[in-house]
């Protein structure tokens, strides 16, 4: 037996007795709350702080909390990490009201009830660079005990009340904080609470495989394949490996089950992607843990299909410096019945296979007229190493012609490069053709992309000088649709994100907002299509008193000045969630309504319901809020309609925007006084 094997079948030896030593694997506190604060788990973490006191519980006694937290100090193993998991029983006496924190890491995670403006349903956060998105489960009621699991696998957080599944893929940068842990800032009871990590029972069964491993077997090699015949890979409890030819075979037999090697010494200097040939079917992400001089971390990353290699960038994480002494793969959120690795790669920039596809194949018009010259564009892009001599073909049926070479030559692409490749074409007479582009190069399989386009017949029509007039559509119903203005060069992102995908090009082209033809054939294209007007977005500056406002070029510079603008209907909507809100009714009252009144209110072709103008609001709760509550909001609202009555308006329709059919928030707008 050689040293590596011997070394590690001492490895294995020192993991059994891990496993034996581990009566609850990955429990890292346990509070029964059972008349004291104390932590019946082997950490002892007592809880500190004056809580309101005792009362009957699922279990025995629970926390009597009375929005009297608890707190427990910071600790490394109690930090976001994957795996982690928040197992709790909740009740309440009457209906919760406000945000109520259960358990709550500030800049890490937390499990709480959301106020009623928010749903009021349970919620779970973990921050990774922002808190949202959420998970969220039912609305908690009176008299129910509630048992809440929540937890988050590094790609998806989980949200279980009382057995009904809530998920929500996340991921993303940890930043791990010395925040304590706050428990029980809610008004209700709080039963049986337990946090547990078994990803961390692995990571103890792993950091054995290494340290058992002589530095004389240690590999420096930063590319892992199948030339070692895979002898220094090995697998966790969980695993088994069942072959060792040019693929490394596993199969996965629990939960914590990895494949790993224990015995590396690669320098990382320079060093932050991992490029993984690996195969797991039924899992769509990965997680690779490793060990290095410096610290141990763990990333879960996408799984991409058989013959494409996947990308693990560590560069953010501080511990993936030093030398590198361990490497694992394990799949948190599914089991596969089989697991082939064929090669990894430590290195600067992206290894593996090229991954040529062709991303989009499109008109160049929305409309394409036999016997004019129209053209074909393809966007080809590499998700894999970086290629040279890359090459896209095109073949039409033989009543089209291609005025260009059908092959036409891209070069080098590197990883995430894409590119754009335009043919010129012809259609002898009217129909459908279907166009075929291949997209290939050397050590890359070819990529294909079909389209069907349709030529319709010449028009034969004079050159117009401008917009041809609209011809309304009959309706007897007033539609308007909703009109975010981000289409300019220079505002927002233009058409930046968008001028890659020629599918998604507008009928008009790439066009400028702010100009009065564009609002021109916006709405000779809504008249004829039964749309009778625009509801702009309409974003305030900031809050001074002078009042300012962005991307308003859609309204005053187009739409004012279009030439068939008074055929046309148009309201306004207070983006008050991305742009500014208000500092108060008065700043509403004295800034805001007058220059609504006197730039919208007022205007002819402005939309008005039972003769009153129509206002709508992005975010109704943050109004309440900024109003002072439910009482000064419907006072200002009232207010706002008597100013437009005053001004001659006839008063004021004011609908707020909603997501869901949310009753406790519907019931609270009802009392504050919106129309709808």
């Amino acid at each position: 037996m050689n040293t590596s094997v011997r070394s590690l079948s001492l490895a294995a030896s020192l993991l059994a007795g891990c496993i034996a030593q581990a009566d609850a694997p990955g429990l890292l506190a346990h509070w029964p709350f059972d008349g004291s604060l104390q932590d019946a788990s082997e950490h002892g973490r007592v809880a500190t702080g004056e809580p309101a006191g005792y009362a009957p519980g699922h279990a025995g006694e629970a926390l009597e909390c009375r929005w009297r937290p608890i707190t427990v100090p910071s600790a490394s193993d109690l930090q976001l990490s994957p795996g982690l998991t928040l197992d709790c029983w909740v009740y309440w006496d009457e209906q919760p009201d406000g945000h109520q924190q259960i358990v709550h890491k500030d800049g890490e995670y937390q499990l709480r009830v959301d106020a009623p403006s928010e749903g009021g349903r349970f919620a779970f956060f973990v921050y990774l660079d922002q808190w949202e998105p959420r998970v969220c489960g039912p609305q908690p009621k009176p008299g129910t005990w509630y048992h809440v699991v929540a937890s988050w696998s590094g790609t998806e957080t989980c949200l279980e009340v009382n057995g009904e599944r809530y998920t929500s893929r996340r991921m993303g940068n940890l930043a791990p904080t010395r925040n304590p842990v706050l428990i029980g800032n809610i008004s209700g009871r709080l039963d049986e609470l337990i946090i547990s990590n078994p990803n961390q029972a692995r990571a103890r069964e792993l950091r054995a495989l290494m340290e058992a491993v002589p530095a004389e077997v240690r590999s420096t090699d930063d590319h892992l394949d199948g030339s070692r015949g895979w002898r220094e890979w090995v697998a966790s409890s969980g695993a088994e490996i069942t072959g060792r030819g040019e693929q490394l075979a596993a199969r996965l037999t629990g939960r914590l089950g990895a494949v790993a090697h224990p015995a590396l010494d690669v320098d990382l200097t320079g060093k932050p992607l991992l490029s993984v040939e690996l195969d797991a079917p039924g899992a769509e992400t990965a997680t690779v843990s490793f060990i290095t001089d410096q610290g141990e971390g763990s990333v879960a990353f996408p799984l991409w299909s058989e013959g494409r290699t996947s990308y693990a960038n560590l560069a953010a994480l501080p511990e993936w410096s030093g030398r590198l002494k361990l490497l694992a793969f394990s799949f948190p959120d599914a089991r596969p019945e089989r697991v082939s690795l064929r090669g990894v790669w430590v290195s600067s920039r992206p290894e593996g296979r090229p991954y040529l596809y062709i991303r989009s194949l499109a008109p160049g018009r929305a409309i394409l007229r036999a016997g004019r010259e129209e053209t074909v564009i393809a966007v080809v892009r590499n998700l894999g190493r970086a290629t040279p001599d890359v090459a896209v073909t095109l073949d039409a049926p033989t009543t089209m012609s291609i005025l260009d070479e059908r092959a036409q030559r891209v070069g080098d692409l590197d990883n995430d490069g894409t590119a754009k490749v335009t043919w010129r074409v012809r259609a002898e007479k009217p129909g459908a053709a279907t166009f075929s582009a291949v997209v290939s190069a050397p050590e890359a399989a070819a990529g294909e992309k079909k389209l069907v386009c349709r030529f319709t017949p010449p028009l034969n029509l004079p050159p117009a000088d401008y917009v041809p007039e609209p011809r309304p559509a009959a309706s007897p119903y007033l539609t308007l649709m909703h009109y975010c203005p981000l289409w300019k060069e220079g505002t927002h992102y233009g058409w930046e994100k968008i001028e890659g995908w020629p599918e998604r090009r507008p009928a008009i082209g790439f066009y400028d907002e702010g100009t009065p033809e564009v609002a021109d054939w916006h709405i000779k294209y809504a008249l004829e299509h039964g749309i009778q007007g625009f509801i702009y977005c309409w974003y305030r500056s900031n809050l001074e008193p002078k009042i300012t406002q962005n991307l308003g070029h859609a309204i005053h510079d187009g739409l004012m000045r279009a030439r068939y603008r008074d055929r046309f209907r148009f309201a306004i909507m207070w983006e008050n969630g991305c742009g500014a809100g208000c500092t108060g009714p008065e700043d509403v009252l004295d800034n805001l309504l007058p220059f609504w009144i006197e730039n919208y209110f007022s205007h002819p072709s402005y939309v008005r319901i039972d003769g009153k103008p129509l206002l709508v609001i992005w975010v109704p709760s943050k109004l309440t809020a900024e109003a002072g509550g439910e009482e000064q909001t419907r006072k200002l609202l009232d207010e706002m309609r008597t100013r437009c009555r005053e001004a001659g308006l006839g008063g004021l329709w004011v609908v707020g925007c909603v997501g869901s059919a949310d009753r406790i928030m519907l019931e609270r707008m009802a009392r504050e006084g919106w129309d709808a």
